[in-house]
């Protein structure tokens, strides 16, 4: 700080003392210098938050993943392939998905997915048990956990429950109802390989690889002609070691199921939103 100097009687300088308006003057310039530093402070902050959201929003677009609610319902037509002609397929049965309800297994959530058929004369259903896991995003991931199939043989109800120990891709199976399920959430590009180890007797087990990919498409696919290039769509791809195609489905956002699916067996498409 500069003070005004004066001769003293001796000869020497004798420094005045500060006058209010230079302290109040210099108290202002003060203030400014930390306005301008918090101001600064919050732009950066503000800067730093900005790129987050984005790479955020960025991140959450590169994944797909269902969101169900309990009254949610969508119609699936399906056709199945001959087993004496390759190229022929069998007339479209229609099957009835509904979210029915919510249950406690433990401490996790678990969605029910009730199926049948749309006319009630293939006296066949299934129940789909799905437990939801929290992603990193805060979005629930469901994870396909039970499956329990309900038919009738020779006029007695016979039901078939097949459990799933680990997050792997889920093949249709032991039905005509359609239940290919991936590894969620899908992100793109991705690949990533599972093992699947089956239980063939109390002391028998078999294990297998295989393999979840997943990328983004635009049109091109003959199943889908009224969505070529309207939206991309994300395919996913379930291979075996031998490479050998499990399933593939195409999956678009903010659908709650595929809208179109391929196995060994069937192929079916999504009817109602």
């Amino acid at each position: 700080m500069e003070r005004s100097a004066t001769h003293t009687a001796q000869g020497g300088l004798r420094f005045a003392p500060p006058t209010l308006h230079f302290l109040n003057a210099e108290l202002r310039n003060q203030k400014g210098i930390m306005k301008k530093t918090i101001c600064n402070i919050i732009i950066l902050w503000a800067s730093i938050f900005i790129v987050f959201s984005c790479v955020s929003q960025a991140a959450a677009s590169d994944v797909i993943c269902p969101a169900w609610k309990i009254g949610d319902k969508w119609l699936v037509k399906s056709v199945y392939q001959s087993p004496l002609k390759k190229d022929s397929w069998s007339a479209p049965v229609y099957w009835e998905y509904r979210v029915t309800g919510c249950e406690k297994s433990g401490s996790e959530d678990c969605y029910i997915i009730s199926v049948k058929d749309h006319d009630g004369s293939l006296n066949l259903t299934a129940k789909l048990t799905y437990r939801l896991e929290r992603g990193e995003k805060s979005f629930a991931v469901p994870v396909l956990v039970k499956s329990e199939i309900k038919k009738k043989r020779r006029g007695k109800p016979i039901t078939k429950t097949l459990t799933y120990d680990k997050k792997i891709p889920i093949r249709t199976e032991q039905t005509l109802i359609p239940f290919d399920m991936p590894v969620f959430p899908l992100r793109f590009p991705s690949s990533d390989d599972f093992t699947v180890i089956k239980h063939v007797s109390q002391t028998l087990r078999t294990s297998e690889m295989l393999r979840q990919e997943v990328r983004k498409v635009q049109g091109g696919i003959k199943e889908l002609p009224e969505w070529s290039g309207k939206r991309e769509l994300t395919e996913v791809k379930c291979i075996s070691n031998n490479n050998a195609l499990i399933f593939v489905q195409y999956w678009c956002e903010d659908f709650l199921w595929p809208l179109f699916g391929r196995n060994g067996n069937m192929q079916y498409w999504l009817v109602e939103k």
